[in-house]
């Protein structure tokens, strides 16, 4: 877009020259928009950044005896329509300084184009001398004027008056309402879409010198590998060959046999190179171009559905942060906005890129409004309503919870499950009851559980997870304690750890370690020797780091210890097998619970949410208390050919005659069951709910799900 919106600029000054004679003997003045509009996105980078770079571009061959002034608007306060300013007269020798000025403009303001045309011209005596004007804009009108009447008011009154108009990323129709202005005064309206055909007569008008048209050269062959499909908003990996690259070619994507183009970039930047698709599905192409505008390679491929989505409140109160979340493609400039209903213009807007959910101002003014997921700041691609009340109006409160054990001990760490908005500044603190202070706090994203330190002094402490604008949100009590005793304690329970089958005669050390923050003693349980076949000790209930080391194998796990369960786990190794043992298949599936079936992999019986490894996947997370899994596995298709990713179902505590799932990498979903989010292994999905419980496990599985394929059995 910088190239093009070059041209457009080059042009200008082209019309410009053609109009009214030699460039060095007519003033100029260049009416820049300095709207908050101009932080839009074209292909990538903001519209003000391109308009800044292809100044700095224009200005660098402009002759010195050319008078050339600036007029800015929009550029220092926002709302005012009064915000106009002759930044630089029309001078000779004024290209560093209007360089100077344009990089230092703010864009932030409305956009009264039609009275800084008025002023440039009068700026330049227009009823006395030759004058011409070019406008650069990217919206239109918005302080009740009429750039149509000014023209022909302009063309009557002057004495050789000429605008011209360079419509920055304008719809056909934004362009035609302000055309008027360029054609009542004999001069030219400049869409994006033809700027390519004045290219070839740039340097003759821009420097007032011609150079000879090239001779016609026979085109490159090139050639463009890609995959067939992809969805919308990603990234497009694309290989290029081609015969003689230079270094404008450019590799573009967009309508079947058209000449526009959603994106391009410069092949020179490498090879592959990467293009974003579009935000629309449906059948596109893909094209070599070369330097001289011609495509000399094409390549169809079809842009599909992807999930997209966004979740907030159905009400907010009038001028209060929201927490969205949102599954969407995640794009370079991606961002979620507030606006009124149908509306192309935004009230507030925040960038998604690491930042889910994001945080977003709602309005001032009670109405209705929506939220808008818009990709890469150009095409808007999932719409939400949302209901902006009055002060005081009582709405429901954001969901969140806590989870942790009723008591723990002083001087430790207490390990906090939470559910909640999961906002950047979101934290959870241990404070006394009631108190401005807090004795702890740690922030939640990314953190699930949140490991706060408790204090020296027992009693009678809370926790709180008070939400990025100091709402609190939840609260939990929780008793510190000297130290908790043998009657007050779990029973103990004996526990037996075993190698797989194929290792059965391997001697083996073991070791057992509990994991921080939970109400234990503290000190690790270890065998002196290496011995044969299963071992047992006594344990209390509680999540353990199990370790067995033996003719350099080394068998890992982590184990949960329960009252009233079997409590037999086989450890798989966390090594290679030795050459000896052929291919083996490891049965190391979590023992079946009684009542749920033999397809059941992990339940979670504690207050707070277990951690889980499971080695045969590669899979580990926080299950939530309550929850429990059937047994991660990798689906094959009908030929035989298995996923690179594993799958797993997860299944909540009965609530009635319902029963809440969650799906990894689900084989089939449907859009209509419910969003799905990209995690690290694949797509984590849940069907429609508004139940917070549910909700909060979702979060504490889509915070925690990590997946190593070093760590498969």
């Amino acid at each position: 877009m910088k190239r093009l919106l070059g041209t457009l600029i080059f042009a200008a000054f082209t019309l410009a020259g053609l109009a009214g004679g030699a460039l060095s003997q007519e003033r100029m003045i260049i009416v820049m928009d300095g709207s908050g509009s101009m932080w839009g996105q074209i292909e990538g980078r903001a519209k003000l950044e391109i308009a800044r770079d292809t100044v700095a571009e224009v200005l660098r061959g402009l002759p010195d005896e050319r008078e050339l002034g600036l007029i800015a608007y929009g550029h220092r306060q926002k709302g005012d329509c009064s915000d106009i300013e002759l930044v630089v007269p029309a001078s000779s020798n004024s290209a560093g300084a209007i360089l100077d000025a344009v990089n230092s403009m703010r864009f932030l303001g409305k956009t009264p184009l039609t009275q800084a045309v008025r002023e440039a011209a009068e700026a330049l005596h227009y009823t006395e001398d030759q004058a011409t004007v070019v406008l650069v804009t990217d919206g239109l009108e918005t302080c009740e004027a009429d750039p149509c009447a000014l023209g022909k008011e302009l063309a009557e009154l002057g004495l050789n008056f000429t605008a011209h108009v360079v419509g920055f990323g304008l719809s056909r129709e934004e362009g035609t309402a302000v055309s008027c202005l360029a054609e009542n005064t004999g001069g030219r309206y400049i869409q994006a879409s033809n700027a390519r055909d004045l290219a070839a007569a740039l340097n003759a008008t821009v420097y007032g010198r011609t150079q000879p048209v090239p001779e016609p050269t026979s085109a490159p062959i090139a050639g463009l590998t890609a995959p067939d499909e992809a969805p919308i908003g990603s990234e497009i990996e694309v290989h290029w060959s081609v015969t003689d690259m230079v270094a404008l070619d450019t590799i573009e994507i967009g309508a079947i046999g058209g000449e526009d183009h959603f994106a391009y970039v410069y092949a020179s930047v490498g090879n592959p190179v990467s293009i974003q698709a579009p935000g629309e599905p449906g059948a596109y192409e893909l094209r070599y171009v070369s330097a001289d505008q011609h495509v000399v390679a094409r390549r169809p491929i079809t842009v599909t559905e992807a999930p997209v989505s966004l979740s907030a409140p159905d009400q907010a109160i009038a001028g209060q942060i929201v927490p969205v979340h949102w599954v969407g493609p995640d794009a370079a400039y991606d961002n979620i906005r507030v606006r009124l209903p149908g509306d192309d213009s935004y009230l507030a807007y925040a960038y998604v890129s690491d930042n889910n959910p994001v945080i977003l101002s709602m309005p001032e003014k009670p109405g209705t409004y929506e939220l808008t997921y818009v990709l890469n700041d150009t095409d808007t691609i999932a719409i939400r309503p949302i209901v902006v009340v009055p002060a005081g109006t009582s709405i429901p409160a954001l969901p969140a919870s806590l989870s942790a054990p009723l008591e723990t001990e002083a001087d430790s760490d207490v390990q906090v499950g939470w559910s909640g908005p999961g906002a950047a500044d979101d934290y959870i603190m241990l404070r006394l009851p009631g108190s401005d202070s807090y004795v702890s706090y740690g922030y939640v994203r990314g953190n699930n559980p949140v490991t706060l330190a408790t204090p020296s002094e027992p009693g009678d402490y809370e926790l709180v997870y008070r939400f990025a604008d100091g709402r609190e949100l939840a609260q939990r009590s929780i008793g510190i304690v000297t130290a908790i005793s043998a009657s007050q304690a779990d029973p103990v329970m004996d526990v037996t750890f075993a190698t797989p089958a194929a290792y059965a005669d391997l001697p083996v050390q073991w070791s057992a370690v509990p994991l921080p923050g939970q109400s234990l003693a503290p000190e690790a349980w270890a065998m002196n020797d290496h011995t044969i076949g299963p071992v047992t000790g006594s344990f209390e209930p509680g999540v353990y780091d199990v370790r067995g080391e033996g003719s350099g194998m080394t068998f890992t796990a982590r184990v949960t210890v329960r009252s009233g369960a079997e409590n037999h786990f086989v450890i798989a190794p966390a090594t290679a097998a030795p050459p000896s043992a052929g291919k083996l298949k490891l049965e190391v599936a979590p023992p079946e619970r009684e009542g749920m079936g033999e397809d059941t992999g992990y339940v979670c019986e504690l207050a707070v949410p277990c951690p889980q490894n499971d080695p045969r996947s590669g899979l580990s997370f926080l299950l939530p208390a309550g929850w429990r899994t059937d047994i991660p596995i990798f689906y094959e298709t009908a030929a035989g050919v298995g996923a690179d990713v594993p799958s797993m179902t997860i299944f909540g505590p009965p609530q009635g005659a319902e029963i809440a799932e969650i799906v990894l990498n689900p084989r089939q979903w449907l859009a209509m069951n419910g969003p799905c989010v990209e995690v690290a292994m694949g797509l984590l999905c849940r069907f429609d709910t508004d139940e917070p419980a549910n909700l909060a496990a979702f979060e504490i599985l889509k915070t925690s799900l990590r997946f190593s394929q070093s760590r498969r059995s």
